[in-house]
């Protein structure tokens, strides 16, 4: 019989593959059937909020937001969206449970984690407010990773749990701009002088991919 630890550590990897194909085929993109974004306009708001308002016109520098309209678009899930998304999964949860309950439980609990986790990481990565999670590491990491996406939009899909994109290859590769970028923001800090003298003295990048919803 599998553990219920066993199976809170698969739904985790579960659960970043499918935070994957969300983010990358529904908030990205409009690859469902014209006749559902006119059926159900919630899709068509939730796919503009992220890849137009969320990306194209707010936070293209990433954080500091200065236009009050656009500071919290997109940054949490509500509650709405939170039970649309598991609803759209009921189906696996089902079938889970009919074999396996616990593994439907564990799915559950690390869903529900993990949608707190995305609307708390994701809103403090563009409104930075708390000291405590800039003290973290691993916090830091996640905002560098989250920060390339907004670099390279076609990269690093993964907000929590970067698992799926290293499996997929959608990992974005920081060039020396992001990384100097990223020490101004505080999210990394170079071992040596060497490294900041290096940084400061490289060009910028060339070119950044444009904003687009692919």
């Amino acid at each position: 019989m599998i553990s219920f630890a066993a199976w809170l550590i698969a739904n985790i990897a579960l659960i970043s593959f499918l935070e994957h194909v969300v983010h990358r085929h529904f908030m990205h993109r409009r690859v469902l059937p014209l006749h559902l974004y006119q059926r159900f306009p919630f899709l068509e708001d939730y796919s503009r909020a992220h890849a137009i308002l969320h990306h194209r016109t707010y936070y293209r520098r990433f954080n500091f937001e200065p236009d009050p309209s656009g500071r919290e678009i997109d940054l949490r899930l509500s509650l709405k969206t939170g039970l649309i998304l598991y609803a759209s999964v009921s189906p696996l949860v089902i079938a889970l449970a009919a074999f396996a309950p616990l593994g439907a439980i564990a799915f559950s609990i690390v869903a529900a984690t993990h949608m707190y986790l995305w609307g708390v990481l994701h809103h403090e990565m563009h409104v930075p407010e708390s000291r405590f999670l800039h003290q973290s590491a691993s916090y830091r990491f996640l905002a560098r990773y989250h920060f390339l996406h907004h670099r390279y939009p076609k990269k690093n899909f993964n907000v929590v749990v970067p698992l799926a994109d290293f499996f997929l290859g959608t990992q974005a590769h920081p060039r020396p701009c992001d990384l100097r970028e990223m020490i101004r923001l505080g999210y990394l800090t170079p071992s040596h002088h060497e490294t900041i003298d290096r940084l400061v003295h490289r060009n910028e990048c060339p070119s950044l991919p444009a904003h687009g919803t692919g």
